[in-house]
């Protein structure tokens, strides 16, 4: 049986759309992503792409290669320096996140970065897979706003069911890898996605019984964002696209990649497979291509 992982990462959009959504590798797929994330890095590095209006008052390092390839691409960074609404807030959050990131703005260096990683997608054939939730419309319908935090417990039956009708499709054998949410020493919220992870593999869902989700699947592990995972880096960019659609909001230059790279289940439904939205009713939130 060939060997998968499932990288995943989180985003909420306006404290109501709430999306968990990531990629699909096997070995030689991760091998391939990060060799090209590690090129696209040396790329966007360049000193061509620091802001020269920016340096002159305050000047930044030019990176050897090596060194570019540490760095953590992280979308909410980019966004954050890209958008900036005065020159002289761009310290503080070099301050926070690192010099290195003042290449984010300029706009296309950001464009740059987009299309480097829809290449690196679309190249290395990934499948994409997630659930979306609008939290509101859940209220509308049943009564109860669910806990803003409560969205990996949420998602979890979805993403397990998915990924392992994936892992039987292609006769595989997975585990899933999340960005670690610990936060001031406590690891409460990945010990509760955890917990209901072995809840499920152990009882089994309404598709699936206990014995074919554990024929396919083994551990979950959280890994900070320190670690420097390049398949981490590149799930970290796919779900705030999706809860962004849902909203109705602008996405950008990946977003169109991300739609048509939806795993379908091997029988066109990328809906259901792909990105599964909650409630799959709303037609306002519906993801088309």
């Amino acid at each position: 049986m060939e060997h998968y992982t499932l990288f995943l990462d989180e985003s909420m959009v306006d404290e109501r759309f709430f999306a968990v959504a990531g990629i699909i590798l096997n070995k030689s797929q991760r091998k391939h992503v990060k060799s090209d994330l590690n090129r696209l890095k040396v790329a966007l590095w360049g000193p061509k792409n620091y802001p020269k209006y920016f340096s002159d008052h305050y000047p930044v390092t030019y990176y050897p290669d090596n060194s570019k390839k540490e760095f953590v691409l992280h979308e909410m960074v980019a966004h954050k320096v890209q958008s900036a609404a005065k020159t002289k807030e761009i310290p503080r959050l070099l301050a926070k996140y690192g010099e290195e990131y003042i290449i984010f703005r300029e706009h296309r260096v950001v464009d740059h970065l987009y299309k480097g990683l829809a290449d690196i997608i679309n190249s290395n054939n990934v499948p994409i897979t997630g659930a979306v939730f609008d939290f509101m419309r859940i209220k509308e319908l049943y009564g109860v706003l669910p806990p803003l935090n409560y969205g990996y417990e949420m998602a979890i039956q979805i993403l397990i069911e998915n990924y392992v009708q994936f892992l039987i499709q292609h006769d595989g054998y997975g585990d899933i890898v999340l960005e670690s949410r610990k936060d001031n020493n406590t690891n409460k919220a990945d010990l509760l996605v955890q917990s209901k992870f072995y809840y499920i593999k152990a009882r089994g869902t309404m598709f699936l019984p206990d014995y074919v989700i554990q024929k396919h699947l083994g551990t979950i592990n959280f890994v900070g964002k320190e670690s420097n995972s390049p398949c981490l880096q590149i799930a970290d960019f796919v779900p705030n696209n999706f809860a962004r659609k849902m909203a109705n909001k602008k996405t950008n230059q990946l977003g169109r990649t991300l739609l048509n790279r939806r795993y379908d289940g091997k029988v066109g439904q990328p809906n259901r497979f792909g990105i599964k939205q909650i409630p799959s009713e709303s037609a306002k939130s519906s993801l088309r291509n």
